[in-house]
């Protein structure tokens, strides 16, 4: 997947990705482009005027539907215990909009959608919103745009407090027994949507790196792996080592004991790519930090249930606390060395050019080794390589070419043949020789042979690159053709 939090109106076209994403856009593109022009199968949250916009699934291509996306059938129970943590430890940084509407959603067209249409948990709401505040949203919001809020570029250079950042502790707080790496927030009441908003009171500058009272990022997150965590309680009982299918997902879903519409939900979540490479690092590296995290949530519920008295089980991970972040580093202010404090403030209209001479050095980054062993590798392709490597180094044989790699022979009409050669080399001089019994390394081959394998591989990526390019571009056009036509086919009905 990809991050992107700020991306740049000239990369649009990452919006017609084939992979999840999460990416910060400008508001002006929902303005720009209307709801069915959008590309098929993006959630768009607008925070400026707090509406969600659900659009169209994939599945709708090719079937000419025009109701769009639903809202996701969570699990009844899970998702209600969700929400309840959501509002308790992040409601009080809410801020409703000018019409005090909470929960507006669309969808396909851009048609509004109905209480009646939406499942329990994401009903929508109206609170009051007094008239001193009816601007406060857009004000917050006008202010987080810019990068001095509080005109911080008036301040005298003496103002200025250090110049090294500072590291600020922070005390870490145990709720209710449960036990999480990472920074913990002291536990308090924040109240429900509608008494939150009943009173006019100032809110921080929403920049400010201190949380509000009562808001916690860190109960937030544990909210939703605790969501996860019971609903995949039992997973591990459906893990299969050795051949076949790996996830006995059926089996899984039967156990649940779902409804039609939350049985299908966790079924497109068994059957994601996601949980595929999840369910492989599980099996092939179940010591890792992230599955002993996972696995140690799933015993911690477990055991605050009231049928495993005098079961419990141990969590030494969770109870471990020497990894816990106790600190934050604030960033240094700008350095006023060699400048005038006479009182005088600096601001520039536009941002600075840089002098290349004032850099300090560059540090490069840090080279991984060849033989370094990738995380997270699927066992699929770890079973691939041992197959290959098994193959070519269970004896000794000679890789040299007769013929130099790109040489015009007009008998060798098989590129695949140079690729498999190339990676044959490659692995073949990265060996070690305890890989296998009687795979021994007798000759280092010689330099100009690798470095005519490494050109070889770097040249079929390169191949790669520029046909998966093609490819993305042709699905772009496609989803769009797609679209248009379906807006047209509207617009002719509309003025019928």
């Amino acid at each position: 997947g990809m991050y992107i939090p700020i991306m740049p109106y000239s990369m649009l076209d990452v919006l017609d990705a084939p992979v999840p994403f999460l990416v910060g856009l400008h508001s002006r593109y929902l303005k720009d482009v209307q709801a069915p022009a959008r590309p098929i199968g993006v959630v768009f949250v607008d925070l400026d005027y707090d509406i969600v916009h659900l659009g169209f699934e994939d599945e709708d291509l090719g079937s000419g539907s025009l109701y769009g996306r639903c809202t996701p059938a969570l699990p009844d129970k899970d998702a209600a215990k969700l929400r309840s943590k959501l509002e308790e430890f992040g409601g009080i940084a809410y801020i409703p909009s000018e019409q005090g509407v909470v929960g507006r959603i669309t969808y396909g067209d851009g048609q509004n959608m109905t209480n009646k249409e939406r499942e329990a948990y994401a009903v929508m709401s109206r609170v009051h919103v007094p008239m001193a505040s009816k601007s406060e949203r857009s004000n917050l919001m006008e202010m987080s745009d810019k990068a001095f809020p509080d005109n911080e570029i008036l301040k005298p250079i003496h103002g200025f407090a250090t110049e090294e950042g500072t590291l600020t502790e922070k005390e870490i707080v145990k709720s209710d027994g449960w036990k999480m790496k990472g920074l913990k927030a002291k536990k308090g009441s924040s109240g429900s949507l509608s008494s939150q908003n009943k009173e006019a009171s100032p809110r921080e500058n929403p920049l400010n790196m201190n949380e509000l009272a009562g808001f916690s990022t860190s109960e937030i997150r544990n909210a939703t792996l605790r969501f996860f965590a019971s609903i995949f309680k039992n997973y591990e009982k459906f893990l299969v080592k050795g051949g076949g299918e790996p996830f006995q997902r059926e089996a899984f879903l039967d156990d649940l004991k779902l409804k039609g519409n939350s049985r299908e939900f966790v079924s497109q979540v068994t059957s994601s790519q996601m949980f595929e490479r999840f369910v492989e690092e599980r099996i092939t590296s179940p010591d890792q930090p992230e599955m002993r995290l996972f696995d140690e949530t799933i015993v911690a519920k477990n055991n605050r249930s009231k049928k495993t008295v005098g079961k419990k089980k141990e969590t030494p991970f969770l109870s471990d606390q020497s990894g816990n972040i106790t600190d934050t580093f604030a960033p240094p202010p700008p350095s006023n060395w060699g400048l005038p404090d006479d009182g005088r403030s600096y601001h520039y209209g536009m941002f600075p050019k840089l002098d290349p001479k004032a850099f300090g050095k560059i540090r490069y980054p840090k080279q991984w080794s060849a033989k370094q062993k990738q995380r997270g590798a699927s066992s699929a392709a770890l079973r691939e390589q041992n197959k290959i490597m098994s193959n070519h180094l269970a004896q000794p044989v000679s890789v040299t070419p007769t013929k130099p790699v790109g040489s015009k022979d007009p008998q060798q009409k098989n590129p695949i043949m140079n690729v498999e050669w190339a990676i044959h080399a490659l692995s073949y001089n990265d060996s070690v020789g305890d890989f296998q019994s009687g795979a021994t390394r007798d000759v280092a081959l010689p330099s100009d042979t690798i470095s005519s394998a490494m050109k070889e591989v770097l040249s079929a990526r390169r191949k790669q690159s520029i046909l998966l390019k093609l490819i993305i571009r042709a699905q772009a056009c496609c989803r769009m053709y797609i679209i248009r036509t379906r807006y047209l086919r509207l617009c002719v009905e509309f003025k019928k």
